[in-house]
């Protein structure tokens, strides 16, 4: 029997660079190793960790830290001093831990982590894993340390990345293997419709949606998840346009991950941002409408949603050019299109947690 190892998992910021960790985590525990999971402290990483990852035997921890801007900010001179105690507090856990390997998922946690690793002499073993087309700042600047570079997309862009460092495309993403992609059974013969804009792309998807909602609840099934922050008012502006509304809308302010998966495998169409989510879209093979987030960093949203509408997987609107004509126009372009569900239905699109659990284990 292999020896139990202890596997540092880092992520933090959002659900993109958390949620991925789940696969991971539970290959690794059926193997037999320990695993610590690092996230920030915000109320979003806490709640991501409470909703989605109880069910498996991991050590949590939480890091305080900042956010250094790439612009002039007074907040750069509280946030620098956060980072600076994030780092001794990183040097601290990674003495506690003493982790065979660590793994990078992506988020300003990560930074103080990797800093404290630079001052270690006999390091772990460190791997980057990078979500979207075009690198962050994080992956780049520790790419030099890294053992292997994991990549979602097999074209993306990773400056200044010494040519020593190998890496593949593992794309790694939530599923549920006991869930597959199929309509639930109904009376309502309407299309359903999911939409979804994440943490910081909800807030025009809710305006989108609630222009346009008289006309699409008298044609869809609508399920709309508005976002924590913006559930009451959505809710308010929902119950004015009372009685007008049939029942064809559902209206939540987050789905724990497992219920937003099934929500999107029942789905005859999804309208979302552009980030990680495609990769649980495309491997369910619903079709989609993507929205991508203007100025995102590095506009890697829009980046990442032309690569796959280049390979005719989904649609793609960008959020200037979006009126509510065009918009209503779009979802029943997308849900007559028989070439996006014929090209969904030959794709591939699969999590590759195992390989990268094998590569991150390879030599110890």
């Amino acid at each position: 029997m292999t020896q139990s190892k202890k596997i540092l998992l880092v992520g933090g910021g959002s659900g993109g660079h958390i949620l991925p960790l789940y696969p991971l985590a539970q290959e690794l525990i059926q193997k037999g190793h320990q695993v610590h999971v690092i996230t920030s402290n915000s109320k979003l990483d806490t709640k991501i960790i409470q909703d989605n990852f109880s069910s498996l035997e991991i050590e949590h921890c939480e890091i305080c830290t900042g956010k250094l801007r790439a612009y002039l900010s007074l907040q750069n001179i509280s946030d620098g001093i956060k980072v600076l105690k994030a780092i001794k507090t990183a040097k601290k856990m990674l003495k506690e831990i003493q982790p065979d390997v660590i793994f990078f998922k992506g988020g300003f946690v990560g930074f103080p982590i990797l800093k404290a690793l630079k001052s270690q002499k006999n390091k772990p073993k460190i791997f980057l894993h990078e979500s979207d087309i075009s690198a962050g700042r994080l992956t780049k600047h520790f790419t030099s340390i890294a053992n292997h570079i994991f990549l979602s997309y097999p074209s993306s862009t990773i400056n200044h990345q010494p040519p020593t460092i190998p890496r593949s495309c593992t794309p790694l993403f939530w599923h549920d293997p006991s869930i597959t992609s199929k309509k639930a059974n109904s009376e309502n013969p309407l299309p359903q419709i999911l939409i979804f804009g994440g943490s910081q792309g909800a807030q025009f998807l809710n305006n989108l949606i609630l222009k346009n909602l008289e006309t699409l609840t008298s044609k869809y099934n609508i399920t709309l998840v508005t976002g924590t922050n913006n559930y009451h008012e959505v809710k308010e502006s929902i119950q004015s346009l009372q009685p007008t509304l049939n029942s064809n809308l559902q209206v939540h302010p987050s789905l724990p991950q497992a219920q937003l998966y099934k929500s999107i495998a029942q789905s005859d169409l999804v309208i979302t941002r552009a980030g990680a989510s495609i990769f649980q879209i495309l491997h369910l093979k619903t079709p989609s409408i993507l929205i991508p987030l203007p100025g995102s960093a590095r506009e890697h949203q829009l980046h990442n949603a032309q690569y796959f509408k280049d390979q005719k997987l989904c649609h793609y609107i960008e959020q200037k050019n979006i009126t509510n004509t065009s918009f209503l126009n779009q979802i029943e372009k997308t849900l007559h299109d028989t070439s996006i569900k014929q090209n969904l239905d030959q794709s591939h699109i699969t999590s590759s947690e195992k390989e990268i659990a094998q590569k991150m284990l390879e030599d110890l």
